[in-house]
């Protein structure tokens, strides 16, 4: 076999390799909800209870709500297809939503103490 052939065969293990090993946008954002931050408070599910007793702050959610914001806008300006990026910002908006509110009515309450 020519070793033109060859390499030809090599690159289309490679690219295979690739194409299977690609993550979707969703299994991304689902590994991104999985974390916790600094170890305090998961983000896998609401729980009330946990948040009541953690230390959960209007500071450490809105730094949270920035790094989600750079996130979108690194997507939106660097991936060509636009389509995608779009969506993933749409779908981080919406995973996000929850500490929106959380984060508007731990601002109103500090500002009415």
């Amino acid at each position: 076999m020519p070793v033109g052939n060859n390499l030809a065969s090599n690159h289309d293990d490679i690219d295979k390799l690739l194409v299977d090993d690609a993550l979707s946008d969703n299994y991304i954002i689902d590994l991104t909800l999985d974390l916790t931050v600094d170890g305090v408070v998961g983000l896998e599910g609401d729980n009330d209870e946990e948040e009541k007793s953690s230390s959960l702050t209007g500071k450490l959610i809105q730094e949270g709500l920035q790094l989600c914001s750079k996130l979108e806008n690194h997507f939106l300006i660097n991936v060509p297809n636009s389509e995608r990026a779009f969506k993933l910002q749409r779908e981080l908006q919406n995973c996000m939503s929850g500490y929106r509110e959380l984060y508007k009515k731990i601002k109103e309450s500090s500002l009415q103490s």
